[in-house]
């Protein structure tokens, strides 16, 4: 199953990429500021911005948890996660990498548009539902069409995508208020140590 030249790789959504930024800036900034009016920092004998992260380079406990927890699930989901198309099939990622899951155009029975903006959902031969969602539908057709795949332009709405998206962007809103209460309050020291 030899999958042929790279074609086309799909990213996150631009809106969510957004969100999910300002949640990681805000993290950051709350853990910088947070250092500041901690006792063992001042106790350390920092007293500005500048000396932060001097305080981090010295102790890492809290940086290590905020680089482990959040910048690089933030990273991996926003820059390097996606759907990618090559010349005789596709990589289709369901969450991690070794879940990612090889699609060959010859098993791919038929397609629908389910939102013409962002959302297409492949069927194989075998029955399986594939959701690709992309920037660019447009760029997925014309790959699909060179195969001579059939395809549905009408809009259906998909459940399961729409549904999908929201348990994640819920799950993703929920572990980042789980780690700024533990920076707030300091946990993170105590967990580490």
């Amino acid at each position: 199953m030899r999958l042929g030249k790279k074609l086309f790789k799909t990213h996150m959504l631009r809106s969510y990429r957004v969100i999910i930024w300002v949640v990681v800036i805000i993290l950051f900034l709350n853990l910088m500021f947070k250092t500041l009016t901690d006792s063992d920092f001042i106790n350390w004998g920092g007293k500005g911005l500048s000396q932060v992260f001097t305080y981090h380079y010295r102790y890492p406990e809290e940086i290590i948890i905020f680089i482990l927890f959040t910048l690089l699930p933030a990273i991996y989901y926003t820059v390097i996660r996606g759907n990618v198309f090559y010349e005789f099939g596709l990589t289709v990622n369901k969450g991690m990498p070794f879940l990612n899951q090889k699609v060959m155009y010859d098993r791919v029975e038929n397609y629908n548009v389910a939102n013409f903006k962002n959302l297409v959902v492949l069927k194989t031969k075998s029955d399986m539902e594939v959701y690709l969602q992309s920037h660019d539908t447009q760029r997925i057709i014309g790959i699909l069409d060179q195969h001579e795949i059939k395809g549905d332009l009408g809009k259906r709405e998909s459940i399961e995508s729409k549904s999908s998206n929201r348990k994640l962007f819920i799950v993703f809103v929920m572990f980042s208020i789980l780690v700024f209460l533990f920076q707030h309050f300091g946990w993170t020291k105590y967990l580490v140590r």
